[in-house]
Order: structure tokens, then C-alpha cells, then sequence
């Protein structure tokens, strides 16, 4: 499994510091006090009325997970749908007939074979085909709601052309329980899956291996910084000295990006394995925060002097305008879009989720309020970490990539977010 990249929190950074550090957070206010007097972004956020689809179960057996699919594809963002009877401008329904925003009718029925259970959805797309495309999923050993997340990476994908990672697994920083900081996978239904780092440990930033393994950041046995993969008690060797504070690993798997601590910095190293890693050269006594690492083993990482303020740089290339406080970037890219997600900050408290296409520089807010943010691999989908404000308890909500309604699926407080990518999918009929 492989996933798209993310940042970490920027208002628990200073935690994060290791022992006896002069390093400033990222995103730490200066001292003096001026965080207020900041230039801002200006920003838009463009959503649009989202599509419709339509779903309908062929049998009342069925209809629990029609409804599940119908559910996930709304929490996804990037859809309104809901369940009909079979027929009511469905699959079989001419297009003619479809609700002006009804972009796609998806139909799901069952058979049993040898006491196995075989999902047979077919999709029809509005103004696309005539033919339904038509996948066939082998229900067996699958809990409804996992089966529900591949129907609707399928679906996604016979829509759009490119598939969604719904049935994904977020690997999370979880900060809920004061003194705490757990690495966790969950599902992007909310459902936790298992725990990766032991118990009283302070866990830091988190990713995912080619092999589908985590690796995270955690106190060794003597206090020290370190990185760990999951399942082993000795911590990952490393061609650089310091603190781990984290780590960022290609989507291929080929890359890897850690950030570590030294002398009262801290820097950013990459390579191709952990023990052949080299240090990422910046303006001297710079920081350089948060890498994340794409396919060709460019970085994009929060840079700048220890005052502050960090900008966001990719390449040779400024993401975030001059004299804005930005944290926390990651690819957030699409099939066609170099993209980078990143948070900037609002007055002397709040961040909000900026999306910007690196070709033309067009940015948007994607979510306000935002402690830190992890993009789906197809990049339509963000998972948004909020704290707790208003009466409202801190949680991780899913929003389209264009911003819009934010779908709350998971309680708690986490500090950072790797999207991993979705099952394998059976093909369909039109492939």
C-alpha cells in the first residue's frame, strides 16, 4: 500500500522539538508579537454544486449496502447521492429522465456460488455510454462497510476515469489522550483498524512503507528521537545523526524523505534508503519542516529562519507568498495537476488549508480551522484534522479538494495523516 503525502500539525510542532533545542516551531508565532500585522492570502474557495448519483439495489437484500455505498459516496465530497427504488431514473431509466445534476446510476445486486457471495453493481454514465459498465466483487471475508469502500472506488472510477481510496487506510498521529500520542490506522469510514506504536510512547509523524508497513518517529530507549517500522523493537539505522522527527516516503516507495534535528536545527535528508541519505542544502541556519517526497524525489518542505516566517518551497520554486506564516505541505496531485497542500495561518490562532495548482499558482481554501491534512493518492478527496472549538469536539472530517460540506468521520485529535491507497478493484466489463 502506498498513499498520498501530508504534513504534520503546526501548533504542536514545538513539542516536537527535541531535547534542549532553541528550534522554533513551525508556524510559531514570532515574539514580538506581529503575527497579526501578516500579509494573507487571498483566497477563493470554489465549489460548485456537486453530481448526483444515483443508487439502487435490485433486491431488498441488498439494500443495507446500497445504502452504504449511497453514504460513502456523499463522505467522500465529491458527490450527493442517494438510494432509490429499482428503476426511479436508475440504470435501466432513460437519461432523458435524470435529474438535471444526475451524473451517474449505479445498480447493485448479489448471487450466491458455493457459499460464496459475488456484489454485481453496474454503472451507467450520463452523456458517457449506453452500455453500463459492470464489475463483479467477491464478497467473502468482507465486512459491509469494506465492501461498500471498494464498490465505491469502482464506481468513482467508471465515473471519472480515475478510481478513489475510500477503501484506503489512514495511518494517524492520535493526540486525544493528554500526555499521548499514539500511531494509529484507520479507515476513512472512521472505523479504527489496530495501533502501531506501544504503549507510553510519544509517537510522531507517520507513513506508509512500499511493503504497507508504518514507519514513525518515537522515543528509543534512551530518550532519543528515532525512527521505528511497525512490529520491530529496535529503531531503523540511520546515514544521519539527530533527532527523527518524521518521515515522508515516496508513493512508488522508491524515495524517502526524514526530518531530523542536529545542532540546534533541524534539516531535511533524502535518499533512496535510510542509510544512504543526503542533507537537502538551503540558505545557512534555515530550518527546513514537514518534507513530503514525490515520485521523482522532489521535495516540498516549510523553510525559513528560525524566527519565522516558514514559507512553502518546491524545487527552486515559492508556493506560499512572501510574508505569510505556512506549515504543513504535501503533494495533493491528480492524474493531471501537480498540486501542494498547505496550512496558512489566519491572525495568531487559526490555520487554514490552502490547494494550490504549482503550474499556475491558483489557490483556494480548501477548509478553515484545520490542525493538519492528509489528501487522498487521486488527490479529489482531503481528510482534515479540526480541534476542538465551538462546542464542537476535535475530529477528522472529509472534504472535496475543492472545499465545500466537511464529513466528520473520526473523534479525536490527531496531529498528523497519510492517506494509503485503496484495494485492488476487479476490472470491468469495458476494460
Amino acid at each position: 500500500m502506498k498513499r498520498a503525502q501530508v504534513g504534520w500539525v503546526p501548533v504542536l510542532m514545538m513539542s516536537l522539538g527535541f531535547a534542549g533545542s532553541a528550534v522554533a516551531s513551525e508556524g510559531t508565532p514570532a515574539a514580538d508579537g506581529r503575527e497579526d500585522d501578516e500579509v494573507i492570502v487571498e483566497v477563493t474557495s470554489a465549489v460548485a454544486q456537486q453530481p448526483l448519483i444515483v443508487v439502487e439495489s435490485v433486491e431488498d437484500s441488498d439494500r443495507s449496502l446500497a445504502n452504504q455505498v449511497s453514504e460513502m459516496l456523499t463522505r467522500s465530497g465529491q458527490y450527493a447521492s442517494t438510494v432509490r427504488v429499482p428503476g426511479a431514473a436508475g440504470v435501466g431509466a432513460p437519461a432523458s429522465e435524470w435529474a438535471p445534476l444526475q451524473a451517474a446510476a449505479v445498480s447493485i445486486s448479489s448471487s450466491k456460488e458455493g457459499g460464496s457471495r459475488y456484489v454485481h453493481v453496474a454503472v451507467r454514465v450520463k452523456m458517457h455510454q449506453t452500455t453500463p459498465a459492470a464489475r463483479t466483487y467477491d464478497a467473502m471475508g468482507d465486512s459491509e462497510a469494506a465492501l461498500a469502500a471498494r464498490i465505491v472506488d469502482g464506481v468513482v472510477l467508471d465515473v471519472t476515469g480515475a478510481r478513489a481510496h475510500m477503501s484506503g487506510r489512514w495511518v494517524i498521529t492520535d493526540a486525544t489522550t493528554s500526555g499521548e500520542r499514539a500511531t494509529r490506522v484507520v479507515f476513512p469510514s472512521g472505523k479504527s483498524a489496530y495501533r502501531v506504536s506501544p504503549f507510553a510512547v510519544m509517537a510522531r509523524g507517520a507513513d506508509w512503507s512500499a511493503a504497507g508497513t508504518v514507519y514513525y518517529a518515537a522515543e528509543d530507549r534512551r530518550g532519543v528521537l528515532s525512527l521505528f517500522q511497525q512490529g520491530e523493537a529496535d529503531p531503523v539505522r540511520l546515514a544521519a545523526g539527530g533527532f527523527v522527527q518524521g518521515v515522508s516516503v515516496s508513493p512508488d516507495g522508491r524515495y524517502l524523505a526524514v526530518s531530523i534535528g542536529e545542532s540546534g536545527a533541524t534539516g531535511t535528508w533524502v535518499g533512496t534508503s535510510f542509510d544512504q541519505l543526503t542533507r537537502v542544502e538551503g540558505m545557512p541556519g534555515h530550518l527546513s519542516l514537514s518534507p513530503s517526497i514525490n515520485d521523482r524525489g522532489e521535495v516540498v518542505h516549510a523553510v525559513g529562519p528560525p524566527t519565522g516566517p516558514l514559507g512553502i518551497e518546491l524545487r527552486t520554486k515559492r508556493i506560499s507568498p512572501p510574508g505569510v506564516w505556512a506549515a504543513s505541505p504535501s503533494f495533493c496531485s491528480t492524474a493531471t495537476e501537480e498540486r501542494v497542500a498547505w496550512l496558512s495561518r489566519v491572525g495568531s490562532r487559526r490555520w487554514d488549508l490552502q490547494l494550490t495548482t504549482v503550474a499556475t499558482g491558483a489557490t483556494w481554501t480548501v477548509a478553515r480551522d484545520v490542525l493538519t491534512a492528509g489528501c487522498s493518492p487521486d488527490g479529489r478527496s482531503v481528510a482534515a484534522a479540526s480541534p476542538a472549538s465551538s462546542g464542537r469536539p476535535a475530529g477528522v472530517d472529509i472534504v472535496s479538494d475543492r472545499g465545500g460540506a466537511r464529513n466528520r468521520v473520526w473523534q479525536g485529535t490527531a496531529t498528523s495523516i497519510r492517506w494509503g491507497e485503496g484495494e485492488r478493484l476487479p476490472l470491468s466489463s469495458g476494460e
